[in-house]
């Protein structure tokens, strides 16, 4: 039995559908997710796999980013300082990195001298059994060009669920999904006073 249900990103029910055989595989996912996943592989701990994405061109490894997060310092902040020494400490340090990397956090660094570790590349995983992950993960990071985010990016991910549901059902053809998705951040991004350009 294979899913023809859009589940919201992040919730349990994706997580739950690929532990239990109704999703063979999350196809575009980040280099992050086997620590949110791997809570809820009950059944298949150990069997999973990272592979580069497929390449349009022969021999290419484009790749995309999925992040955005942030450490940032509020004007609110009774320390300023203190705070801004612990959000570069916590991002761009050796020391940090080391406890971030293993599990059960498994977050996967922006700090480069990390990326071309050897211990780095070589970390296995209980999700991903004796598989070295970060190989793959690390070799598309090379690649990853600047993405400008959205800056109402909860709103794009929570329309997305619902535009791109009759793709999955088979009652609407993916370039008229995309071409309706447009449409709406188009507008929802008028209506909250954005300029929009499309080109």
């Amino acid at each position: 039995m294979v899913s023809t249900v859009n589940d919201a990103n992040n919730s349990p029910l994706p997580n739950e559908d690929l532990d239990n055989g109704v999703t063979a595989s999350s196809p575009l996912n980040s280099a992050w997710a086997p620590s949110y996943f791997q809570p809820d592989a009950k059944k298949t701990m150990g069997n999973w796999r990272a592979a580069a994405l497929p390449q349009w061109t022969a021999g290419a490894s484009v790749s995309a980013d999925w992040g955005g997060s942030t450490y940032p310092v509020f004007k609110q902040s009774a320390h300023p300082a203190q705070a801004a020494e612990f959000s570069e400490w916590l991002t761009a340090n050796q020391a940090s990195w080391t406890i971030l990397k293993t599990p059960p956090s498994e977050l996967f660094p922006t700090y480069e001298p990390l990326l071309s570790d050897p211990s780095f590349k070589s970390l296995t995983y209980p999700v991903s059994g004796s598989s070295q992950p970060n190989q793959v993960f690390t070799a598309a990071a090379s690649e990853i060009q600047p993405v400008q985010w959205p800056p109402f990016m909860t709103q794009a991910l929570n329309q997305a669920l619902t535009t791109f549901q009759p793709v999955l059902s088979g009652k609407e053809t993916l370039q008229q999904a995309f071409q309706a998705f447009q449409g709406q951040e188009v507008s929802y991004a008028k209506a909250q006073g954005f300029t929009v350009s499309t080109g």
